[in-house]
């Protein structure tokens, strides 16, 4: 990046750091896992930690091609710890959470227009590969991604990742099957998509993936939305998912197909949505290493209602306060039920559930706008 720095002109520096800001975002973590089996207690797992992730991302050079550049930095301490929950780096030598860990790295970005190419560090947010951030630190990908904007409503997108750092470690990995091993991973993980607006109130969007030797993945999803009244709005969306193996199926075979519906109703501080989802095919939804989410399901959430021949539902309600000292306060809750989860021939079916009660609190204003703090219980059977 220095080298870089003194190639461009000078005239074009002020637009480079003039532009460019520094954040600093200071993380306080709890997470309290109780396992219970005939309603008692039989395994516990509890962290408690803190944490810093420093961003600096630079304007852009004042030329043809402009040039910037983005740095980051996370830094997280254990201040205590018992089991494995998942939330920080385990030592299985020691039986025991690392007491810190990190990770670091740069993006060089190129614009022309409202093109931009990306290479290095990000945080993807696309049904191929979402970032993971319900824990310490945030997981982080590696690769090269170009996305344009050059035509109005239409966003294109394209590129290839080829490895990850996941919330609980600090190694670059391949990408892999969930309970299985680096070994049976790929490098390339490969995509190109498209979101298109045709009003403000209706959007397609149409994704393909290939995570090569491993699967392919096809994506589509429509939403609109109606003004029933002034103030009440009504929105349904569809999503349709598919995969099946690529090249040598180092994970294993794979023939998945599931679609998602979602209506939901929203007036003032107030919002209700219900939504069905069902699993097709021979295997259930493929998830990634490293507890990887999968928001595009419609009932993604503590549990993933991913598994073969599963069918969901799920409720869920919030209200946003927005006067006064409870300004920025939010509350929800989501009721969440799987059921025909095969389990194999002649073998009964299974179900699931989970109850999510979450509470945020972002002032908007005031001396405590950069504040944050989320309060999540989630009993799941």
């Amino acid at each position: 990046m220095a080298a870089l720095a003194f190639a461009i002109p000078s005239y074009s520096h002020a637009d480079l750091l003039n532009d460019s800001h520094l954040d600093m975002q200071l993380r306080s973590f709890s997470l309290n896992r109780n396992f219970l089996k005939n309603d008692s207690a039989i395994n516990k797992q509890t962290s408690y930690s803190a944490g810093a992730l420093i961003t600096f991302k630079s304007g852009y050079t004042d030329t043809p091609l402009a040039v910037g550049f983005d740095l980051d930095t996370q830094n997280a301490v254990r201040l205590s710890s018992t089991g494995n929950d998942g939330s920080l780096p385990f030592d299985k030598d020691t039986n025991k959470t690392l007491p810190h860990y990190g990770r670091g790295g740069g993006t060089l970005k190129l614009k022309y227009a409202n093109t931009v190419l990306k290479v290095g560090n990000m945080q993807p947010a696309n049904p191929v590969l979402a970032t993971e951030d319900t824990r310490m630190l945030p997981s982080v990908a590696q690769g090269a991604v170009i996305e344009s904007r050059d035509i109005n409503g239409l966003m294109l997108t394209a590129g290839q990742y080829w490895s990850q750092v996941t919330r609980q470690s600090t190694n670059r990995e391949k990408f892999y099957l969930s309970g299985q091993s680096e070994d049976q991973g790929s490098g390339e993980l490969s995509f190109a998509g498209l979101e298109y607006a045709f009003s403000p109130v209706t959007s397609f969007s149409q994704y393909y993936g290939v995570l090569r030797d491993i699967y392919r993945q096809s994506y589509t999803s429509i939403s609109h939305g109606f003004w029933l009244k002034d103030d009440l709005k009504l929105n349904i969306s569809g999503r349709y998912n598919r995969f099946w193996n690529d090249g040598d199926a180092r994970g294993g075979y794979i023939d998945n197909q599931s679609y998602g519906l979602m209506t939901g109703l929203s007036k003032a501080s107030h919002s209700l949505a219900f939504s069905y989802q069902q699993m097709l095919g021979n295997t259930g939804y493929p998830q990634l290493s490293g507890d990887t989410p999968l928001p595009y399901l419609v009932n993604w959430g503590s549990l993933g209602f991913n598994n073969r021949d599963e069918k969901s539902w799920s409720l869920r309600y919030r209200y946003e306060f927005s006067k006064g000292v409870l300004d920025g306060l939010g509350a929800g809750v989501r009721y969440s039920r799987g059921t025909n989860i095969y389990r194999g021939e002649g073998v009964a079916t299974a179900k699931e559930s989970e109850t999510d009660f979450v509470l945020t609190y972002h002032p908007k204003t005031g001396s405590l706008k950069n504040f944050g703090a989320t309060l999540l219980y989630v009993p799941v059977r």
